[in-house]
């Protein structure tokens, strides 16, 4: 029996501690009341009017630099949540300086326009949110202590007794912290305080400025990482430009100044990404020419600006191989040369507008010259997805030089052998000499040495051929002109031959 009681009074004073324990928990605010035009208001545990900040704290790292001090990482803003079914909620903060013990009280249905602190009512959130910008800063304190007060009335009314709605009060605090780092170790040092100098400025609420949303220490300065970007013509492009002391995404105004040389040359560039401390800008290379950026930005606090330029050009792309000249009857294979690239590659040869042959992908063109062709200037160009890369090239399509009479030889015995050549082909074979035209002291009738007969694949491709030619009389002198003629008809000039 004695057992059993004992048992049962460890768990009656464990249940007390659980309700004692309850009792600690529940929030202060939650017991409090406050006057409100002299009528005593009373608590509500079903309301529970509560503050609950985000945050606990808000750090601002800060690194002095020759030219002033520069802010690497801040937490700028918390949010405030209250809790329960209330309306008129209206929220004041007051902030401390802890080293001083100095503050300034702030409260958004007074339409502030401070320099460090704002604070904006969010009531489709339930919140608020409290904001600050430490600028310019000459000495620096451990910590701000930030207070948050609000009061909310009841959308209930209860009966004869309390026909009035009921006012709450809930508190909450944060701290606001700026922490030096050394910029060569990387060590982080909550800074002292100086007495001597006031730091912490108590007239921000007399100077009517707009706060800016982004930070920024010293001056500003901007570069471009590469100062000459080469790419291909009409291909895309990229740049980052770096910034410091200006927050660029918040607390800047950012212009381009295009300056392309010549005018209307394809260049392109616009801001693609925009970061606080960077931006990237992109953009078409220009077919030809340069194209010249120019980036500007002015911070918004202070008006103070910053440039940097850069220049695209457009790559030069190796040559094509290809013959310059081609006979009728001649082939070429004609190499593009196009890089191996994204986008659609092209290669056309053109008579006038008229596409005599093309490919794509970069694969090489056969082409093969006709007869009728002889005289023309055929285009050869390239392009990448429909714009013309390089320069355009031109084929001529040549007629075939004239017959030759290249040598003339003395066999012996009044025998004189003339050598011969004859260019091109006509219908698929090679062109040659067909007749001799003689005139003087000479036979019309003589052999052609078809066994010496020699063919070369030049540029053009000739025929070499020999004949024997003898005198008409051999009482007289061995005298005579020759003119070789080909299948084409044409005419060599004529040889003057004087045996002696």
């Amino acid at each position: 029996m004695q057992s059993s009681k004992r048992k049962r009074r460890i768990v009656e004073i464990y249940f007390i501690l659980y309700l004692a324990a309850l009792v600690f928990i529940l929030p202060e605010s939650s017991f409090k009341s406050t006057d409100s035009n002299n009528v005593e208001v009373i608590g509500d545990f079903q309301s529970s009017f509560t503050l609950i900040p985000e945050k606990s704290s808000l750090v601002c790292n800060i690194i002095v630099e020759p030219t002033g001090y520069r802010i690497t990482k801040i937490d700028s803003s918390n949010v405030i949540f209250y809790t329960g079914d209330f309306e008129d909620i209206q929220f004041e903060f007051t902030i401390e300086d802890q080293s001083t013990n100095r503050s300034v009280t702030l409260r958004a249905d007074k339409n502030y326009s401070a320099k460090y602190f704002r604070v904006v009512e969010v009531p489709e959130k339930k919140a608020a949110v409290f904001y600050w910008h430490p600028q310019y800063l000459d000495n620096f304190n451990t910590t701000y202590l930030v207070k948050v007060v609000a009061t909310a009335k009841s959308k209930k009314y209860y009966g004869k007794q309390y026909p009035e709605r009921f006012t709450y009060k809930a508190t909450t605090q944060f701290s606001l912290l700026i922490v030096l780092m050394n910029a060569l170790t990387g060590e982080q040092t909550l800074a002292q305080g100086n007495q001597n100098t006031q730091q912490f400025p108590l007239n921000i609420l007399n100077q009517p400025q707009q706060i800016p949303t982004g930070f920024g220490i010293g001056k500003i300065s901007i570069s471009a990482s590469t100062p000459v970007v080469s790419q291909l013509a009409y291909q895309q492009w990229a740049n980052t430009i770096n910034a410091t002391n200006v927050n660029l995404s918040a607390d800047a105004k950012i212009e381009l100044i295009l300056r392309p040389e010549p005018e209307n040359n394809g260049g392109t560039a616009q801001i693609s990404e925009l970061k606080p401390d960077y931006i990237v800008i992109r953009g078409r290379t220009p077919g030809y020419g340069r194209l010249g950026v120019e980036v500007a930005v002015k911070r918004k606090y202070d008006g103070q600006e910053a440039r940097t330029n850069f220049v695209v050009l457009p790559q030069q792309i190796e040559r094509p191989l290809f013959k310059e000249y081609l006979y009728p009857g001649q082939s070429d294979t004609i190499d593009p040369k196009l890089p191996l690239i994204g986008g659609e590659l092209k290669a056309i040869l053109k008579e006038g507008s008229r596409i005599r042959a093309s490919s794509i992908g970069g694969a090489p063109i056969i082409f093969t010259a006709e007869l009728s062709d002889t005289g023309k200037q055929l285009s050869f160009e390239r392009y990448i997805d429909n714009n013309l890369v390089g320069q355009v090239y031109t084929i001529y399509i040549l007629n075939f030089p004239y017959p030759k009479i290249i040598d003339i030889s003395n066999s012996g015995n009044n025998v004189v052998e003339v050598v011969t050549q004859a260019f091109g082909v006509i219908q698929q074979e090679r062109n040659e000499v067909v007749r001799l035209e003689l005139e003087g002291n000479v036979s019309e009738k003589y052999t052609d040495l078809r066994g010496k007969l020699q063919d070369f694949w030049g540029n053009p491709p000739y025929r070499k051929q020999y004949f024997q030619l003898k005198p008409k009389d051999q009482n007289k002198p061995f005298v005579f002109t020759v003119i070789a003629i080909d299948k084409y008809g044409r005419r060599s000039a004529p040889r003057r031959v004087v045996l002696d």
